[in-house]
């Protein structure tokens, strides 16, 4: 059972700028998908990376990644969340935001495939 302040966030659920990792209104741990989605909705009310567009601040604040146009993968591409220093598959938590290439440059099991 969750005590101190991980229960009660659990018990109002989870706000912008509250850990990303905090378990959900139902007292669970958050998949991936809904941590993801934090960390951009959290970004965009105190973006730390960069000047975004008003359409990728739009997408932040629905928790979706930003996005751009890469010429060598000929489309549009996601940001994503890289784990370091430890990698998630050696229990890390921590993320640093990082286009697709730049991740891979640090993480020698991500191949974005262009």
């Amino acid at each position: 059972m969750a005590t101190g302040v991980a229960a009660n966030t659990a018990a109002r659920g989870w706000s912008v700028g509250d850990d990303i990792y905090s378990l959900t209104k139902a007292g669970n741990k958050p998949a991936w998908s809904t941590v993801r989605g934090r960390f951009w909705k959290s970004e965009a009310a105190n973006p730390q990376i960069d000047n975004w567009s008003p359409a990728n601040m739009e997408r932040m604040k629905r928790g979706l990644a930003p996005q751009r146009y890469n010429r060598d993968k000929g489309g549009i591409e996601s940001m994503e969340l890289s784990h370091e220093p430890i990698p998630f598959r050696d229990g890390g938590t921590a993320v640093v935001p990082r286009w697709p290439q730049d991740h891979a440059a640090v993480d020698p099991f991500r191949h974005p495939g262009y």
